[in-house]
């Protein structure tokens, strides 16, 4: 399988690279939204599309813009330091299976990299579903995250993940 990681922090695009590598994975790598969409189309196909959201030129959902306009279909998974819900507004209908948080671990990353290669393999006919099970998902989370920003709503403690047992 064929990974495009593009990340622009060379440390962290090396540890990426190395746990997959590791697994058996073929990985290309570029630092910045240019180099990734040149990478596209001189590289390509990918299975997987492994992307920070800050990079040099835009971010990583220019950069999904980008690879799905020049005809890439692989699945993509978006990595971010920033708080998740802001990012996942902006993915939806780019074929983002994912948003991760960094720090992540290997492990986390190998299974979210897994599916994301699974799902690139779905067959034209059953796409629909992969992008209403995508939309559902997002819905839920803006839901959850409305809720949890809103002080003056009162969460019931067994519905709180964030609770601490006495």
């Amino acid at each position: 399988m064929r990974i495009l990681i593009v990340e622009d922090d060379e440390r962290a695009a090396q540890s990426v690279e190395r746990i997959l590598r590791a697994s058996q994975y073929e990985t290309v790598m570029a630092d910045s939204v240019e180099s990734a969409s040149h990478k596209v189309l001189a590289d390509g196909p990918f299975d997987a599309l492994l992307v920070d959201y800050l990079l040099p030129g835009g971010t990583g959902i220019d950069f999904i813009r980008d690879a799905r306009t020049l005809g890439c279909q692989a699945t993509a998974i978006l990595m971010t330091g920033w708080h998740r819900t802001k990012v996942d507004y902006e993915c939806d209908g780019l074929k983002v299976w994912c948003v991760i948080e960094k720090p992540f671990t290997g492990e986390t990353l190998l299974e979210k990299v897994e599916n994301a290669c699974a799902l690139s393999h779905i067959p034209p006919e059953r796409e629909e579903f992969f992008q209403r099970a995508l939309e559902s998902e997002a819905k839920a989370m803006r839901a959850v995250t409305k809720d949890l920003m809103d002080e003056t709503k009162e969460i019931p403690a067994a519905q709180n993940p964030f609770r601490k047992d006495t």
